[in-house]
């Protein structure tokens, strides 16, 4: 018996020194204020061509949403911008996968192979990405122009 009561005096203590539990709501509209203030700041970068500061903004963004398909794209619109190719593409697939500006990001990748940069050029895969925008959208006239020009270029060979 006096082992319960030695319990029961243990838990009682504990229980009146345990932290009070955090607001839930709190919390999230904390995260909700954060978020709303590094997306301003990471958009005015974008709409400034301040590419560097817009990819850590982004960036930090995706840490907090990592399900935004507009965060990915102007990411990687971004890093195309700062010649990053490879992260710009990464990027541009996870929008795609996002479902976010779908036949810009299959228009975008299809430009990237196109560059005259050996480590990146890739005619096929430049074709494949414009035949997947315009599936999508037959009325993207980008696409079909360099896609056209790809496909002369092609035959010459």
């Amino acid at each position: 018996m006096k082992w319960l009561r030695l319990l029961f005096i243990s838990l009682l203590t504990v229980a009146c020194f345990k932290k009070p539990k955090e607001d839930v709501f709190t919390r999230e509209s904390d995260v909700l204020s954060d978020s709303s203030s590094l997306r301003l700041r990471a958009e005015q970068h974008y709409r400034k061509n301040e590419y560097q500061d817009a990819i850590s903004g982004y960036s930090a963004l995706l840490r907090i949403d990592s399900l935004n398909g507009q965060f990915y794209y102007r990411r990687a619109y971004s890093y195309l911008q700062t010649d990053s190719f490879s992260n710009a593409i990464t990027d541009f697939e996870k929008s795609i996968l996002l479902g976010y500006k779908v036949p810009q990001s299959y228009f975008a990748m299809g430009s990237i192979y196109t560059m005259d940069v050996e480590t990146i050029r890739n005619d096929s895969l430049a074709i494949l990405y414009f035949e997947r925008c315009l599936a999508i959208d037959p009325s993207f006239e980008k696409a079909r122009v360099l896609l056209k020009h790809l496909y002369t270029n092609k035959q010459r060979l």
